[in-house]
């Protein structure tokens, strides 16, 4: 059973998974080109995501080939690690893309807060005079 799992379907749910995010990203940002409000980051962000998913996809074909036709031998240690390394790759560009994101919000935020503020000041000399 377990090994029914690792062989089949974790590697088909993470290639299945990424393949639909994949086409929700590329989706979204196609919605946003046809409407021209395409933002200034969106671009880097598509690349970034894109980048990810495409060695998700890798990952998740490895694992299926390292599981089901890889025998145990030195070459397999290696395999081992290039996925492995791989995975790293993933986990360092999603905290990029985090925190890439989080500047975007703080960066949103900060601008909204300041319009606020403006709209009152302008209010209250509004009122006052």
């Amino acid at each position: 059973m377990f090994d029914i799992f690792f062989t089949y379907f974790f590697p088909s749910l993470l290639i299945a998974g990424t393949l639909l995010l994949g086409y929700k990203e590329v989706r979204n940002h196609l919605h946003l080109k046809a409407q021209d409000r395409i933002p200034p980051w969106a671009n880097k962000r598509l690349t970034r995501r894109v980048v990810g998913l495409a060695i998700m996809l890798v990952i998740g074909i490895m694992i299926f080939v390292g599981v089901s036709f890889l025998q145990s031998s030195k070459l397999s240690v290696y395999y081992w690690l290039v996925c492995l390394f791989l995975v790293v790759c993933v986990l360092v560009l999603a905290l990029w893309d985090a925190i890439c994101e989080i500047r975007i919000i703080k960066e949103y935020v900060d601008d909204f807060h300041n319009t606020e503020l403006q709209n009152l000041k302008n209010k209250f000399k509004i009122y006052h005079n």
